[in-house]
């Protein structure tokens, strides 16, 4: 299906705060993010997600099966003892069965 690194730093800075990102097999990710209007480091990160024309790489017989996408959001960890960054899952969505334009549910992490 795909992969895209995000980096809402960048995102934050562009005009509208929206950017589309090409998936590296086929399909696109939509990403809109919008500051926290309480200005800190802690709460809780909202998210609703929902991919478009994404590479249907399960034809099937007769080409009638799609795929059954999920997506991870990860956080990027940095030892400070050593400088070592590492990406830790942090969120798993649910699969949706046969789509290639899938609608998930929206969700809440917390930030710290």
């Amino acid at each position: 299906m795909g992969e895209v690194d995000v980096e809402v730093g960048g995102i934050l800075r562009m005009d509208g705060q929206e950017t589309k990102l090409a998936l590296n097999e086929g399909g696109s990710l939509f990403v809109h993010i919008t500051k926290s209007q309480q200005g800190s480091d802690t709460g809780m990160f909202t998210c609703h997600i929902r991919g478009l024309d994404i590479k249907n790489i399960e034809s099937g017989l007769l080409g009638l099966r799609a795929i059954d996408p999920y997506f991870e959001l990860s956080k990027k960890f940095v030892d400070p003892d050593h400088g070592i960054s590492r990406w830790h899952v942090v969120y798993r969505s649910e699969h949706i069965l046969n789509s290639i334009n899938p609608y998930w549910n929206p969700f809440e992490i917390d930030v710290d």
